[in-house]
């Protein structure tokens, strides 16, 4: 037994060290964690704001096409147009999830909501939703189609 300590012999410097390196370790842990919801929450931003870009542009044409591709954060499946004030022509189960947080003024919903960064719905200018069912909804990796013809607002392209 001689020359054998245990851990109340250490030196409080030496435990007082390891305490530390062990509030440090969990700092950045949490500091990585908040930096990478933030990264996710700007990259939702950055999609709304490209998407309402392409659309303002198709609509000061004249004619046009273009497509957007949904590219979301994981914990968004998807993203929805519609109008929460009509009735559901589409998914039933998704319109009763989006209308919890109906907003009368929007037309973009994220799905799930609790995925959108304290924002689940945005209002998307220069759009009209009325031949497509609503909500209309693009899973992540899929293509956004809209186009534009003479004398009409910029549509989703339902085909």
């Amino acid at each position: 037994m001689k020359g054998k300590r245990g851990i109340m012999e250490m030196p409080f410097g030496t435990i007082f060290a390891i305490f530390l390196i062990a509030v440090f370790i969990a700092v950045a842990i949490y500091a990585i964690i908040y930096f990478l919801n933030i990264q996710k929450c700007a990259s939702t931003n950055l999609f709304v704001d490209e998407l309402q870009t392409r659309i303002d542009e198709l609509w000061r044409s004249q004619k046009g096409n273009d497509a957007i591709k949904v590219a979301l954060p994981s914990r968004i499946k998807a993203v929805c147009f519609g109008d929460m004030s009509q009735a559901a022509s589409g998914n039933e189960t998704i319109y009763e999830n989006l209308q919890r947080n109906y907003e009368a003024d929007a037309n973009l919903y994220f799905y799930p909501q609790k995925g959108a960064c304290g924002s689940p719905y945005r209002t998307i200018k220069h759009i009209n939703l009325t031949n497509v069912e609503n909500p209309h909804c693009y899973y992540n990796g899929e293509t956004i189609k809209i186009k534009k013809d003479y004398m009409t607002s910029v549509l989703i392209d339902n085909g």
